[in-house]
């Protein structure tokens, strides 16, 4: 009871689909990488902001 096993089981198929999803979503990040990181810089910058006028504002009213 010789059974050859297929090469392309369903493991196989979703394995290549997943590496395939992470070498494209890696080359779109590696392809937009700048702007990412001003993007995330700009929400940052933002955020620290507004933590400091909040704290601003509630000393203010001390």
């Amino acid at each position: 009871m010789n059974k050859q096993e297929s090469v392309l089981d369903s493991k196989t198929i979703a394995n290549g689909i997943v590496l395939l999803a992470i070498m494209l979503s890696a080359l779109l990040y590696f392809n937009n990488a700048a702007e990412i990181e001003r993007e995330v810089a700009t929400v940052i910058s933002s955020s620290l902001n507004d933590v400091n006028h909040s704290l601003a504002e509630q000393e203010s009213r001390k």
